[in-house]
């Protein structure tokens, strides 16, 4: 969905809830660039899959798991109590 920024200010609440409704992105165009509007789990979503790509050792552990799966390999799954053993010692 795009929108210009005087769309945008006669009827936002219209193209915000379009935005939740659809869990549609909107593009607002002005003359200074664009912006996107997009929902807040879509965001948190990116922003974590962002947080795993800088962590090298997060990435590592994404990359082998991605390749163990196309070799047809079963990964080992792990319980609560195993991955936070760490933090309750």
């Amino acid at each position: 969905m795009v929108a210009t920024i005087e769309n945008l200010s006669v009827n936002i609440a219209g193209y915000f809830n379009n935005v939740l409704a659809n869990k549609e992105n909107l593009l607002v165009s002005t003359d200074n660039g664009n912006l996107i509007v997009i929902p807040e789990d879509d965001w948190e979503q990116m922003n974590e899959t962002i947080n795993l790509i800088r962590d090298k050792k997060s990435l590592e552990a994404l990359l082998d798991g991605i390749d163990s799966r196309k070799q047809g390999l079963k990964s080992h799954s792990y319980s609560q109590e195993e991955i936070f053993d760490d933090l309750q010692n």
